[in-house]
Formats: C-alpha cells, structure tokens, sequence
C-alpha cells in the first residue's frame, strides 16, 4: 500500500467521521479498503500508547486495539444482521468504521490526548449508528438498537460478574 492510498483513505476515514453517507458507501463497496482499515485501528492503538509513552503499550495496545476493534463490529454485524435483518456485510462494516478510527489518533497529543480520545470514542458511537443504518439498510431505530443493546449487555454482564465474583475475591 502506498503513502498516497493511505492519505486518501484517512481523508476518507474523516469525512465518515463528518457523517458524509455517501463516502460511507464508497467504502463499504471498496474492496481494497479492508486492509488500510486495519491498519488505522492498529496505528491507533499505537498512537494511544505514544501519548502517555507507555512502553510496554507501544506494543500490546495496537493488538487490543484491533481486539476490541472487532469485538465491536462482530457484535454490531450481529445485532444488524441476525436480530434486525439488514443486508450488510462483516468486510463492509470493518471498512467504513476502520476508516472513521483515524479520530482515535488525536490519543497521541500530549496533555489533551486522553479527553479528546474520550470524546472521540463517544463520537465513534454516532458514528456506528448512522454507518450501520448505511450499510444495513435499517431505519434510525433499528440501528440505534443494534448499538446500544450490546453496550447495556456487556454493562449488564459487568455489573452481575462484579456482583456474583467481586466480594469473593476482594476478600482474598
């Protein structure tokens, strides 16, 4: 992949985090943005371990960034294909969003880094509501919901685990 292809597709990965639907779809139609994709994820778990300079995150962020990066969209193309009936695609999904992960890298400045990365997360919220009603071909609702049933589960699932197994072990 050359420099050029990547910076197009970062100008890409902003104008999805504009909301510009129409470059939404390019991307989930491009074949070769699967890989440019992963690589803006990785370089944002990069990036957010260069910020604080945490060493040893130098080189576990970018693989729990990508982890966590497609925990959410496996979760996502679940809740809009299976439970919604949307028509979208895993590859899509991973396009269009991979790309939109070029707002994690604001991580990397100093001293603001952690509340813009923080305010770039909850923007990355918007974000998969409005690429999976584009993708999916859901309504609002439908694609609302695709977002935020996991949240409230994986929420759920913390609270019953801290509940059952926290004072256990704290007593340890």
């Amino acid at each position: 992949m050359s420099f050029d292809t990547l910076k197009a597709f970062l100008m890409q990965g902003i104008e999805v985090a504009k909301l510009n639907r129409a470059v939404m779809r390019d991307l989930a139609g491009d074949r070769d943005a699967l890989k440019p994709a992963i690589l803006v994820v990785a370089i944002g778990g990069l990036l957010s371990a260069l910020g604080p300079i945490d060493p040893v995150g130098i080189f576990l962020y970018p693989i729990l960034t990508l982890v966590m990066f497609f925990l959410n969209v496996v979760l996502l193309h679940a809740m809009a294909s299976f439970m919604f009936k949307g028509y979208g695609r895993f590859n899509q999904l991973v396009q269009v969003l991979g790309a939109a992960y070029v707002l994690t890298w604001v991580a990397v400045l100093p001293f603001l880094g952690g509340i813009l990365a923080l305010i770039a997360s909850l923007w990355l919220l918007v974000i998969d509501v409005i690429t999976v009603e584009e993708v999916y071909g859901l309504d609002r609702r439908k694609a609302l919901m695709s977002v935020v049933i996991p949240i409230i589960a994986v929420l759920l699932f913390m609270v019953l685990f801290g509940g059952l197994w926290g004072p256990r072990w704290g007593a340890l």
